[in-house]
């Protein structure tokens, strides 16, 4: 599912059938909060099996770079409101 959300989506009338990306980016940020910077590896590692069977290697790394955005490993633009204010508190604690 996260590959399918990392491709980018036309819009058309109706529902939308992929998350769009600062909702992709605050569900991923909840996992980080409540299960920790293991989850989204595993994920991200699961995620790299998969798209080589699926050839979805540029989406993989999309979704790679978000996921290190997340992390801190990579410096990135977040659209969610919820992984920026993440990421400036950790920023601000690591200045403190």
């Amino acid at each position: 599912r996260l590959l399918d959300n990392m491709r980018p989506s036309r819009a058309r009338s109706g529902t939308r059938r992929t998350l769009r990306r600062p909702e992709l980016e605050a569900r991923l940020q909840t996992l980080l909060t409540n299960r920790g910077e293991q989850e989204l590896n595993r994920l991200r590692d699961e995620a790299a099996l998969v798209a080589r069977e699926l050839d979805r290697e540029q989406e993989l790394e999309h979704l790679s770079s978000l996921i290190g955005t997340l992390l801190g490993s990579r410096d990135g633009p977040l659209a969610s409101p919820l992984a920026r204010a993440t990421r400036a508190g950790e920023d601000g604690m690591r200045h403190a």
